[in-house]
């Protein structure tokens, strides 16, 4: 937990330096939006998106193979066994040489 915490700590130390060293102001335009932020800002903001971008198409192919292979059934929604399923004996090893 501590290593953690720690790791996330210095990441948000890094970015903040980042931000604070790339102070100039640039002209950001997104469809009909358009203002002046500073340079790290819009880095950070940029990188930001992309991340949630990535995060999104991952969740969705996760889902799509988890329905395909028909994982994460909760126990609720599991069809229910064959009455007629007959459930196979132990096999116990034969005495051989050991």
């Amino acid at each position: 937990m501590w290593v953690g915490f720690v790791l996330g700590a210095i990441v948000l130390a890094l970015l903040l330096v980042f931000v604070l060293q790339n102070t100039r102001s640039v002209k950001v335009s997104f469809f009909s939006a358009s203002g002046a932020i500073p340079l790290g800002a819009a880095l950070v903001f940029a990188a930001l998106g992309g991340v949630l971008l990535a995060a999104v198409a991952a969740s969705l192919r996760i889902l799509q193979i988890r329905r395909r292979l028909g994982v994460g059934w909760r126990a609720s929604d599991a069809p229910p066994a064959p009455a007629d399923a007959a459930i196979e004996p132990s096999k116990q090893p034969e005495d051989g040489p050991t």
